[in-house]
């Protein structure tokens, strides 16, 4: 059986080892910061061109950048501090549809290309971890209304 690296699972560990770190202080910390650098290196090597990541456990570059975000935030970098965050956050919010949401196909995990839903329809988890992602990263503090233009319109009208 073969098992590969993925920006979720690796992102995860990060969340999990750099919380550990701060309630276990002396515990293998040398060790622990190695493993998180080199989780750091992974996960920014493995972001597209684009500014996204490939999610494998869901529909796809929204979900594996939400991920990606959250890997790096874990360990302190910023919108700031980070080229890989600002690039996230540039490949979702061109991503975001005219209605305010997000909502990307199935066939972008087959196809390995971001794909809209058909009719370019808005989907209300998608549209969750775009937020979350943007929220992780930031976006919130850049531009406080963000979030109130188009989004919160559609998710309103979804809920």
């Amino acid at each position: 059986m073969t098992d590969y690296q993925y920006v979720e699972c690796t992102s995860t560990a990060i969340q999990g080892l750099t919380s550990f770190i701060k309630v276990y202080l002396g515990h293998q910390r040398k060790e622990i910061e190695e493993c998180i650098a080199k989780a750091i290196d992974f996960i920014e090597s493995i972001q597209l061109p684009d500014g996204s990541w490939y999610g494998l456990w869901g529909v796809c570059f929204t979900y594996g950048t939400w991920f990606g975000i959250k890997g790096l935030v874990a360990t302190g970098r910023t919108f700031q501090n980070c080229y890989s965050i600002r690039r996230a956050c540039d490949f979702l919010l061109s991503k975001q549809l005219d209605n305010g949401g997000w909502g990307e196909s199935y066939l972008s995990s087959q196809n390995k290309v971001y794909t809209n839903l058909e009719g370019n329809k808005a989907h209300i988890v998608h549209t969750a971890w775009a937020i979350l992602a943007l929220i992780e990263a930031g976006q919130a503090e850049r531009d406080p209304i963000f979030h109130n233009r188009r989004s919160s319109e559609y998710s309103t009208r979804t809920v």
